[in-house]
């Protein structure tokens, strides 16, 4: 079967390393066959690789390199590649989401979007030309707390984004905010605040989430303008689970955030 058109090396460096592991392999005159015997991988797995809808593990960077004699070039070029924003981090974002059995998650400015009101999110999301369809996938994605399986979900925000007004319209945010109380009340999630007292932390930086796998492998994510990142580096995953711990630390416990989002949404008359 002849292969595809090879992946645009520009689009990101992912991308960049697909078209890399093409161009190895067609240096050898070889077919993604005849590879896949070499590397005693399957056909599919090749031809995923080459076309950017499965990325390598680092192991198989390395037997990439020792078969082509290319040092740490794709080992390199994958380790790069895991550190890179990207602008469709949303889309790997989102599969491990629905399949996560934990999630962790910090928002330092608005709303996480698991825990959006139809109208904040419309309110919210002013600068998406296609609204929409946001709207519909979100509020697709909040369907499965409710399904069988859900996952556990600890949730930490700033007081700010409890505070901040949402629209114009006060009824938006109370909406919200009532909406937070009755999700803090469920058993298998928790809705955390870090009040203005806790003053200038760590976690004012940005976003951070973290998806715990069913094989129980953790995934982090970072957010970013015009793109986010996904980490899968134990050492940098581990880094980010600290951080979480230490945002943590400065929320105030369940029952007195619940209050104070309370006495927020009471001062909305």
């Amino acid at each position: 079967m002849p292969s595809s058109e090879p992946i645009d090396p520009a689009t990101d460096l992912w991308s960049q390393l697909a078209y890399t592991l093409r161009a190895l392999r067609e240096s050898r005159g070889l077919t993604q066959d005849q590879l896949a015997k070499e590397l005693y991988v399957t056909r599919p797995a090749v031809q995923a690789w080459e076309g950017g809808r499965n990325r390598p593990d680092r192991a198989t960077m390395q037997e990439y390199d020792k078969f082509f004699a290319t040092g740490r070039l794709c080992e390199s070029a994958r380790h790069h590649a895991t550190r890179e924003h990207v602008y469709s981090w949303h889309e790997e974002f989102f599969a491990n989401e629905a399949i996560a059995t934990c999630i962790r998650a910090y928002s330092a400015s608005h709303m996480p979007g698991l825990l959006q009101t139809e109208a904040y999110m419309r309110a919210a999301g002013g600068q998406f030309k296609n609204i929409e369809t946001v709207v519909r996938q979100r509020l697709a994605r909040q369907k499965r707390l409710d399904e069988a399986g859900a996952p556990r979900c600890w949730t930490i925000i700033d007081e700010s984004a409890i505070r901040r007004p949402c629209g114009g319209e006060p009824g938006i945010m109370r909406e919200q905010l009532a909406h937070l109380i009755a999700m803090s009340e469920r058993e298998d999630l928790t809705i955390l605040i870090v009040p203005e007292s806790a003053g200038v932390y760590v976690g004012l930086i940005g976003d951070i989430t973290l998806h715990t796998l069913p094989d129980l492998k953790v995934v982090g994510w970072v957010e970013a303008h015009f793109g986010g990142r996904l980490l899968e580096d134990p050492i940098e995953v581990e880094r980010l689970q600290i951080l979480f711990d230490r945002i943590r630390d400065k929320a105030l416990p369940d029952r007195l955030s619940r209050d104070l989002i309370f006495r927020t949404m009471e001062r909305l008359q």
